[in-house]
């Protein structure tokens, strides 16, 4: 199932005690627990551009168009336009811009629209401190306007290969668009702060969209992933993508661990879906089989899912006992896999326990709230934007007692 998304989502379903609503000091800490030893958190190499990605200040976006590129974002949004960018002091010249977003997320570039940068895509040369890409994400669909900044970070917490977030104020041939998450991309550049070999194959999974607007689900399957799309690396005719559905399509449910363990890394996938789970990222692949990346790791050959889009997370409704990803499907089925899942989803609430994931809502409110008043093209109201921001940081509070409620995990 694949949802579209209304102006002002409300995706946090949690009954909100009085002692939580509204609480700023004296707010009551994380249930702690004993910290189980699952993972190593930190990227292999220091990334060089965390002031990007810091909640230190809303940094300045300001994006020149060739001229002619507004109408040509009009007329194909999909297309890049030459474009120079400045953020904060530093320039990059001759960008490609357009506007990203699908089914739910798509706006045009009069309302809200979301931007991807290349740095490359129209033949510059330029980086941004070794950085060849950026994604300016605008949270129309995040109705707390932190949730790419909390989701993400549980997922880096967990050892998860996912993207940094900060935030910006974004102007267009000086028209104010508003205030936008700066989102990190995946690319080989995000893999060498992850892997000490990034030459491996990266593929995007998410979903294959038609001419009519309807969709097809990407997994691995023999029906639908000839629409897998390589982003980096080796062309090899989806060979690694079919490894991984040939060991699916052999595995009984007690072979899963050892068949489906030889070409995907089961711990990753096990943190990976733990989180999707934890986080009630209900657009997931672990859950309607949407917003991910697949990295095949030079070093072992198997296969690594990345996490994309939480901006819809923090869903209660999220169907925990029923996954919809054929490796979830299939690591449930196997008892050794399936005590990894839920090992890591133990961890997962030791990790946010021990974080500083409350005090980031903190400081991200009141760092973007000015700017929310401001925001000339948003589409959810202040009250409703704090509101949201209230009932995230109930759910960092209550969820581990929550899952235990949960029959079938």
């Amino acid at each position: 199932m694949f949802f579209l998304i209304a102006c002002n989502p409300t995706p946090l379903e949690v009954l909100l005690p009085e002692a939580v609503e509204g609480r700023e000091e004296g707010e009551p800490s994380l249930d702690t627990g004993e910290p189980v030893d699952l993972i190593e958190a930190a990227p292999v190499k220091p990334p060089e551009t965390d002031w990007i990605f810091s909640l230190d200040q809303v940094h300045q976006v300001s994006l020149s168009l060739a001229p002619g590129g507004m109408e040509s974002l009009r007329a194909d949004p999909r297309t890049f336009v030459l474009a120079d960018l400045q953020i904060d002091d530093r320039v990059v010249h001759g960008i490609g811009v357009r506007i990203k977003g699908r089914l739910g997320s798509l706006r045009s570039i009069d309302q809200k629209a979301a931007l991807k940068l290349d740095f490359n895509a129209m033949g510059g040369t330029e980086k941004l401190e070794g950085l060849k890409a950026l994604n300016l994400n605008s949270m129309v669909q995040d109705c707390s306007w932190v949730h790419e900044r909390i989701g993400y970070g549980i997922y880096r917490g967990m050892g998860i290969p996912a993207p940094r977030v900060g935030y910006a104020w974004v102007t267009v041939d000086d028209q104010p668009f508003g205030l936008y998450t700066i989102v990190e991309e995946y690319d080989k550049t995000f893999l060498e702060s992850w892997y000490d070999d990034s030459s491996g194959n990266l593929y995007d999974a998410d979903y294959k969209l038609w001419p009519d607007g309807h969709y097809t689900l990407l997994d691995f399957d023999s029906s639908v992933q000839q629409w897998i799309e390589l982003d980096s690396g080796t062309d090899v005719a989806l060979a690694d993508i079919g490894a991984v559905t040939t060991a699916l399509d052999g595995a009984r449910a007690n072979q899963v661990d050892a068949k489906v363990g030889a070409v995907v890394d089961l711990d990753e996938f096990a943190r990976m879906w733990a989180v999707d789970a934890w986080i009630g990222h209900y657009d997931s692949y672990s859950y309607n089989i949407n917003n991910y990346r697949i990295y095949f790791d030079s070093t072992d050959g198997k296969a690594d899912l990345f996490p994309w889009d939480p901006d819809w997370a923090f869903y209660e409704a999220t169907p925990l006992e029923s996954p919809s990803g054929r490796l979830a499907r299939a690591c449930k089925g196997d008892a050794t896999c399936h005590e990894r899942f839920l090992t890591a989803l133990d961890a997962t609430s030791s990790w946010v326990a021990q974080s500083d994931l409350m005090e980031q809502i903190r400081t991200a409110s009141t760092l973007i709230q000015p700017y929310i008043a401001q925001d000339p093209r948003r589409e959810t109201d202040a009250a409703s934007i704090q509101s949201c921001q209230t009932q995230l940081k109930a759910w960092l509070q209550m969820r581990r007692d929550r899952l235990a409620d949960w029959s079938g995990l």
